[in-house]
């Protein structure tokens, strides 16, 4: 492969609702991965890029070895001096990926990795297929030196998305954080995204790497402490994600709803335990 890319993007695919197909009544991945193309053949005219399918899976199915693989792929091809990069992927756990990439690349960074999917199949006429795929082209040709999700109207910093709902064509938020950019006639940075031109970039290692054993656990009122401690004596357990209320509060007070004693347990055993804070308001830029 020429190592002389230029001004050239390259176009990653992973499956997703953006390149599914109708067979049978039934919504399936493309047979042939090289398919998704059909869905903007506009884009050869427009923009030099090159497509690399990595694989075809329903979300879902997508884990942590993806995300290595997806990593790693992003990486060899930085070498070949591409531009930017349009990641492909479905929108149920979108966000989990663009998480592990932001983390795996680190602040090191330097060309732009735009993550966009659809909520619609390609079939239908006045869905988001299409026009998400364009327009995660159009922020891959920014200055954008970071992972971000184009979706919708928006650009959101990879680790700061979630989904929040299954049917519009807004599906993703950035509760604790502003947008990085708006989609509009032209891509409006809002000025918080990391930039090519921006700072000097800060060295550091790629680190595509991901442990397997986490468990997280979502409190409510009346979860008992006891039913987590199994899964946390469990020898493949690893480490525990407890995601609190509001700020970061957990059950204290003494008796079987407490969490204390789960997580005086995980430390005595070596293991770490995280507590996640709830929705944070898009004031508090954390």
């Amino acid at each position: 492969m020429n190592r002389e890319r230029n001004n050239k993007l390259c176009l990653m695919y992973t499956g997703g609702t953006i390149g599914m197909q109708r067979r049978g009544g039934v919504l399936c991945p493309p047979e042939d991965p090289h398919d998704f193309l059909k869905l903007a053949p506009e884009l050869a005219k427009s923009v030099d890029f090159d497509y690399v399918p990595i694989m075809n899976k329903d979300s879902t199915n997508i884990n942590h070895e993806d995300w290595r693989t997806i990593a790693e792929k992003i990486h060899e091809h930085i070498a070949y001096g591409y531009k930017g990069f349009v990641i492909a992927h479905g929108t149920d756990t979108m966000h989990f990926t663009a998480s592990a990439l932001a983390f795996a690349f680190g602040k090191c960074l330097r060309v732009p990795v735009v993550l966009t999917g659809a909520q619609t199949i390609p079939e239908v006429s006045h869905g988001d297929a299409r026009v998400n795929l364009i327009r995660a082209f159009k922020v891959a040709q920014t200055e954008i030196a970071e992972v971000v999700i184009s979706f919708g109207e928006f650009v959101f910093r990879g680790c700061r998305a979630q989904k929040k709902d299954e049917r519009r064509f807004d599906a993703f938020e950035s509760p604790s954080y502003y947008p990085l950019g708006y989609i509009t006639e032209e891509i409006l940075l809002t000025g918080l995204a990391r930039t090519r031109t921006g700072a000097a970039q800060e060295e550091g290692e790629f680190l595509p790497y991901f442990s397997d054993g986490i468990v997280q656990f979502s409190l409510i009122p009346g979860l008992e402490s006891r039913l987590i401690e199994p899964v946390v004596r469990d020898e493949g357990c690893r480490g525990i994600i407890l995601q609190s209320f509001g700020a970061g509060n957990v059950p204290t007070e003494e008796g079987r709803y407490s969490v204390i004693d789960i997580i005086r347990l995980t430390t005595d055993l070596g293991k770490p335990t995280i507590v996640k804070i709830g929705r944070a308001s898009c004031r508090e830029r954390v």
